[in-house]
């Protein structure tokens, strides 16, 4: 095999490697990103599901139970975090909502096509 033959075989394979290589970071950068923003929606959520069903001495009842104080509670948090947050009972009614989009206390969340807030209520 010539030089010039070897010169081109091995840029050619330090190109492939390379292409390889930057392959794998992107799909290793997308599966981290994709589990670490998992991680974190989840860490949220049970601090404020701590949050909303704290009673904080006997009689004071949790924010659970005065809807309108968890509505402000949570538009304060929507403000602050740039997040929307919806509050739901057992039967996925809503309860609360500080959101972008529009939703109805007393209406049925219906926005889970698979069904994952019904089976994460159901994981409780």
């Amino acid at each position: 095999m010539r030089i010039r033959s070897q010169i081109i075989l091995s840029m050619v394979g330090a190109a492939a490697l390379i292409g390889l290589v930057g392959g794998v970071a992107v799909f290793t950068q997308m599966a981290a990103t994709k589990y670490l923003g998992l991680t974190e929606a989840t860490n949220v959520a049970r601090e404020l599901a701590d949050t909303i069903v704290f009673e904080p001495s006997a009689g004071t009842p949790s924010l659970l139970e005065q809807p309108e104080v968890l509505k402000q509670f949570l538009e304060q948090q929507h403000r602050r975090s740039q997040r929307d947050f919806i509050v739901v009972d057992r039967n996925k009614v809503i309860v609360a909502h500080a959101a972008d989009e529009e939703h109805k206390a007393g209406e049925k969340f219906d926005h889970d096509p698979g069904n994952e807030v019904g089976r994460t209520l159901q994981d409780l």
